[in-house]
């Protein structure tokens, strides 16, 4: 009887694509207004916060964000009949039903021109499938300013690599994140009007980049979690630790 031993070798490349490095001062400053308008300071203007997608997930985040008075919260969509039917309702704001109680959103701008929202946006949220993160980079990178907050909801699929082909030389003058899964259990009631919250995660594991120092991730994941409703644990080795450890691809219950 012979005994075979193979050995598997992993050969990521996500160190090139998001060095360590620190994040910058136009980031850091950043962060300090995002933290400081989840906390509930209140800021001297709102602070300016894109939601790229139209899905679930997006139609809860528009209520959830739209509802904080720190923030002025816009919508990006390149699909025409999605900015439509959230433009319909825009004045109405989007009604959002959790079992602790209803609240509604409102937007401050819908558009299909990136142009017209990304370059003030200290904080960008996509929330499209894994197989459009990259289209959707592509879409706002050339107006994606220097310091800005940009990630994503759920972060699988090598997500770093995506900003590092759309975004170039940009990636060390902003701040990237990714959640490992959605916040919520969610579901759209009526589309570009209303969504229902079914349930919230107890904890979601959380990346950012570049974060040499350690010091950035817990920033943000305390920030976002305490916008969203729940805890976000910060994870160490960046993007390839929430890329490997996709826990859809195990279990992903429609």
């Amino acid at each position: 009887t012979h005994t075979h031993t193979h050995r598997v070798v992993v050969l990521c490349p996500c160190s090139a694509a998001m060095p360590p490095t620190p994040a910058s001062a136009a980031t850091l400053a950043a962060l300090q207004e995002f933290s400081d308008a989840a906390e509930g300071v209140k800021l001297a203007t709102p602070l300016n916060v894109v939601i790229c997608g139209g899905g679930n997930a997006a139609h809860v985040l528009s209520g959830v964000l739209g509802h904080n008075p720190n923030l002025s919260v816009s919508l990006y969509s390149s699909l025409p009949h999605e900015v439509e039917a959230f433009k319909a309702s825009q004045g109405d704001g989007i009604a959002i039903s959790k079992e602790s109680g209803d609240f509604v959103g409102k937007l401050a701008a819908v558009t299909s021109d990136p142009q017209d929202v990304i370059p003030n946006a200290k904080v960008i949220i996509i929330s499209v499938p894994a197989f459009a993160h990259e289209a959707v980079v592509g879409c706002i990178a050339p107006y994606v300013s220097d310091g800005a907050v940009l990630g994503v909801l759920p972060a699988r699929s090598f997500f770093d690599l995506a900003l590092k082909d759309k975004l170039g030389d940009k990636v060390p003058r902003i701040l990237a994140y990714g959640l490992q899964t959605l916040p919520w259990a969610c579901r759209i009631n009526e589309y570009g009007k209303s969504a229902s919250i079914l349930g919230v995660k107890a904890e979601v594991d959380m990346c950012v980049s570049p974060d040499a120092d350690g010091t950035a991730c817990p920033v943000v994941a305390q920030a976002l979690g305490k916008m969203f409703g729940l805890k976000l644990k910060p994870v160490k080795g960046g993007f390839i630790t929430v890329t490997l450890a996709n826990v859809g691809q195990l279990i992903h219950p429609g």
